[in-house]
Parts: structure tokens; sequence; C-alpha cells
């Protein structure tokens, strides 16, 4: 799948090389990647920047599992449609922006999630340092993707 990725937008994947961290950059060209897929899709995300993209398909495990991830002040954002598949794809979007050492229910922290204007803002407390990010999101069928649009270390 990554493979496919690559060379539809014209990189060799033979470039591909992963930092310490665990997070995809392309060789000699100082450009960072990341990668996802759920069900029938997959995406691709080149930036000079380090990034993050996550996408998701509708999943009942995902509450399941919210225990793990969701925050109390997270829960107030809930009655949104959407919300919790929301929450999970920007924090999977969050950790692959670094790559490694991020707790899910205590280094993020989504400040503001307006599915209505497509984005969010997240605060970060971790291993990596403080800051916050600006989240884009995109909404297809029965996926929710987010990625990575701005980082403000602080």
């Amino acid at each position: 799948m990554q493979m496919q990725l690559l060379i539809h937008a014209k990189i060799d994947p033979l470039l591909l090389s992963y930092a310490s961290s665990g997070k995809p950059f392309i060789k000699d060209s100082r450009e960072y990647v990341s990668f996802s897929h759920s069900g029938n899709y997959a995406t691709l995300m080149v930036s000079k920047l380090l990034c993050g993209i996550d996408l998701e398909k509708d999943n009942p495990k995902i509450e399941r599992i919210s225990p793990k991830f969701l925050n109390e002040r997270e829960k107030s954002f809930l009655s949104q449609p959407g919300a919790i598949n929301w929450i999970w794809s920007i924090k999977e979007a969050v950790f692959k922006y670094f790559g490694s050492q991020v707790n899910f229910k205590n280094d993020i922290l989504i400040e503001h999630l307006s599915p209505e204007l497509l984005t969010a803002q997240v605060s970060y407390k971790g291993y990596h340092g403080i800051g916050k990010f600006e989240i884009n999101l995109v909404r297809f069928e029965n996926y929710y993707l987010a990625y990575t649009k701005a980082y403000h270390a602080i």
C-alpha cells in the first residue's frame, strides 16, 4: 500500500526511510511523509515539515476503546455527530506527527473540535515538549480524515 501511494505521488519507494522515532521521511529530499489506510482507502501526506495524517472508517470498536484515549475535557464533544471518530483520528494524526512516545489520553488535549468548519485545535504536552496543533478534517462516505496543518512549539 505505501509503495503504491509513493509511486502514484512520483516518489521512488527506495528513498523511503525512517527516523529513530519511527517517523518516515524521504532520503536526500528533507521531505516527511505520513501514511494511513482504513477500509478501501489509503492516504499519503508529503511535507517539508513534520506531518501526521490519519484516516478512519466509522467503527464501533473506537467507542469501546475510548477509555484508553478520551480525557474528561473531550467528553464534552461527544454530543457532536461523529465526535468519537474525529477525536480518535485527530489523536492518531498527532501521534504520527511525532512517531513515538505519545500518550493519547494524557499528552493530547483537543481544545476545540468543529466538524462543521472541519477544524480542530489541539494542545500537546509530553515527551516531545509543549505546543499547539491546528488540525484539518475531511469527511467522506463513512470515513474521518484528520491531518496536521501547523504545529507551534511553546
